[in-house]
């Protein structure tokens, strides 16, 4: 114990009047609100990074490659999904990509990609949308 800097006494730390603590509570020179700010501040800097851009996986090349050349695709999402990848093109026309070979799950992605086969059973728009993420704006 620090004779210099004792520990704070109850009086020191609640205020009679009103029963609760004092805004400012200081120990050992180091106050409560300083702290705090200091673990705001730290928090929000961690947050700031945006994370690194992640790379197309060979899946979105192959649906690229299928893409009929009058269809112009401007975003593609893509996520891992039973044991291949799941791939939705502009949040309408949905592709599943295993061993190298491409499935359209839905007739928009059979349209803009002729000669394509269907995925299997189970695999359609709904389930590419809720792997790859997306929400409708």
């Amino acid at each position: 114990m620090n004779p210099e800097n004792p520990p704070p006494k109850i009086d020191d730390v609640c205020d009679p009047d009103y029963g609760r603590l004092k805004p400012m509570i200081e120990y050992q020179g180091f106050s409560v609100r300083m702290a705090t700010c200091l673990a705001v501040v730290a928090l929000g800097l961690v947050g700031c990074k945006p994370p690194p851009p992640q790379k197309p996986p060979d899946a979105v090349k192959l649906v690229g490659a299928t893409i009929d050349k009058f269809c112009r695709v401007e975003v593609f999402k893509w996520a891992d999904f039973d044991g291949g990848v799941a791939v939705l093109a502009d949040g309408v026309a949905a592709y599943w990509v295993c061993g190298g070979k491409v499935y359209a799950a839905n007739d928009i992605a059979k349209g803009w990609s002729p000669g394509i086969e269907g995925a299997p059973l189970g695999i359609d728009h709904k389930t590419v949308a809720i792997a790859v993420g997306w929400k409708r704006e």
